[in-house]
């Protein structure tokens, strides 16, 4: 509930700014909602796992699998965008 505190209004215009930044140089916008929206989340139940099994659970075969996805996803975009600079 916004009740006219000043750091609201500075809240506000903080992500005003970074909206109009991210449209004006063509980022997308909607990661960065879904990150503010699933980011607490996954960090809650990281620690969970953590709490429960240690750092055993990453050698769970679902959470190997994601891993590699992740690995392989962020190593084909860094692939792609320095060939794209040649």
């Amino acid at each position: 509930m916004i009740r006219g505190h000043w750091q609201y209004v500075a809240l506000s215009v903080l992500f005003e700014l970074l909206g109009y930044g991210m449209k004006k140089w063509k980022y997308p916008r909607a990661p960065l909602i879904l990150g503010f929206i699933l980011g607490p989340l996954a960090e809650d139940y990281l620690h969970k796992s953590l709490g429960v099994y240690g750092l055993a659970f990453l050698k769970r075969p679902i959470v190997l699998v994601l891993l590699i996805m992740v690995i392989l996803s962020l190593g084909y975009s860094i692939f792609h965008t320095l060939r794209e600079r040649k």
